[in-house]
């Protein structure tokens, strides 16, 4: 490939003042390598490379003035327009270097640039080389990349297609985060961790599979992927951390992982779309808010080894009907079932010691009671310890205890709230 071939004179001088130094980048700017930059005109266009001093050379981008601001004070690469495609190799003076990379921030805040096509020579992409590319569309990503780092594509609103390779490794934090436009996601089998915020705000995507090797997923992994509508974890993951399937509310199918240990704060919380919960058996801890508005499961069945039921958990489900308790639940927090408006009987396991206040409470959009006939079975003969009102100060409002307590219960606080009770044989 013929190529023009010019060295700054700027950068040279850099060089010289740094020649003795033994980093590898001077203080206020890490894009000043010390080896010379190559720019090359490839079919028209500019294309910056710097010499990695072994017969290959890495994809940049202009250093003597890389960026220009724009009217926000912000950064905007503007060298790269419409469809570029990287070649596999420069000629410079008859010597053929091969690329292998893209650099940290190779492409980052271009607003001109909307494809991508980069040879099979490509082995590594850096931090953010796509950040904030706002017309980018579509990349294909070379099979002998196995990494893909943090920040990646992260604000690419204009995404739609990826192709990734086959033999992917990792992806890094906030891989994708941003990207609107994307609709679909397969996972490269191999992957086993997918990193803090990687998918958030994905709001088109409605397509997404999962690899059998994964173990891992991060907070807010996929905060906002509101089209999601299908769900399935793999086995291998045991833990759903804060916020990570957060508002996405079209999901109707979920299917759980079945060595499932722990659901984190927030994790489900806005979930609208389905109706039916299945928790593994291995559960035993749930977080606070985790799925509060989750407003169509209508049956809820909680596994044997959870013993607190945290602030609000299941708040906002109006559309549940039917709660089956775990006999080794101790406590409920507050508002762990408040504005369950469908909910009118509940039966507390005799280990059941503490509830929150608010509890049980529900209330119109007006701030009216309209919870009015919750029937309470409390399987106890030790009222327990109640920390204010867990339910409306309504009429018709029942509670069942063990046979010979009534008046102990009509004799507690709070619980002399009720305005009738039954005893019965449990």
């Amino acid at each position: 490939m013929t190529a023009a071939v010019r060295l700054s004179v700027a950068l040279l001088g850099i060089l010289l003042l740094t020649a003795a130094c033994s980093s590898d980048t001077i203080e206020g700017n890490p894009y000043y390598m010390r080896s010379g930059m190559l720019i090359v005109d490839v079919d028209g266009t500019d294309m910056y490379f710097l010499d990695n001093h072994d017969g290959t050379v890495s994809l940049t981008y202009d250093q003597d003035n890389p960026m220009h601001k724009n009217s926000k004070n912000q950064y905007v690469l503007t060298d790269y327009v419409g469809k570029i495609v990287v070649p596999a190799t420069i000629n410079i003076d008859g010597q053929v270097y091969q690329v292998t990379s893209i650099t940290e921030s190779a492409f980052m805040n271009n607003t001109t640039l909307t494809e991508v096509v980069l040879p099979e020579t490509i082995t590594s992409i850096g931090e953010m080389a796509f950040y904030n590319c706002l017309l980018l569309e579509e990349v294909n990503i070379p099979e002998g990349v196995t990494e893909l780092p943090a920040a990646c594509f992260s604000g690419c609103k204009a995404l739609r297609t990826v192709k990734m390779p086959s033999h992917m490794t990792s992806i890094g934090k906030n891989a994708f985060k941003s990207c609107t436009m994307l609709e679909a996601m397969a996972i490269p089998e191999g992957i086993t961790e997918i990193h803090e915020q990687m998918f958030k705000g994905c709001s088109r995507m409605t397509d997404l599979t999962f690899p059998s090797t994964l173990t891992s997923i991060g907070a807010q992994a996929f905060y906002g992927c509101s089209q999601l509508t299908e769900l399935t974890i793999p086995d291998g993951v045991t833990v759903l951390p804060d916020s990570c399937f957060y508002g996405c509310s079209r999901i109707t199918d979920l299917t759980l992982p079945k060595r499932l240990t722990e659901i984190g704060v927030r994790t489900f919380r806005g979930c609208s779309g389905f109706t039916s919960l299945e928790l593994p058996e291995s559960l035993h801890e749930i977080g606070r808010l985790a799925f509060y508005g989750c407003g169509k499961i209508i049956r809820l069945d909680l596994p044997e080894g959870i013993t607190e039921l945290e602030d609000s958990v299941f708040g906002g489900c109006g559309g549940l009907l039917e709660v089956i308790l775990p006999e080794t639940l101790t406590t409920l927090k507050e508002g762990s079932f408040a504005a369950c408006r469908s909910l009118f009987t509940i039966t507390l396991p005799e280990s059941v010691k503490e509830i929150g206040e608010n509890c049980f409470c529900s209330v119109n959009n007006d701030g009216v009671a309209n919870w009015r006939n919750l029937e309470i079975f409390v399987k106890s003969p030790v009222p327990p310890t109640v920390h204010g009102s867990f339910v409306n100060q309504t009429n018709r409002r029942r509670v069942i205890v063990p046979r010979g307590y009534r008046d102990v219960y009509m004799q507690t606080p709070y619980w002399d709230e009720f305005t009738e009770f039954l005893e019965t044989n449990y």
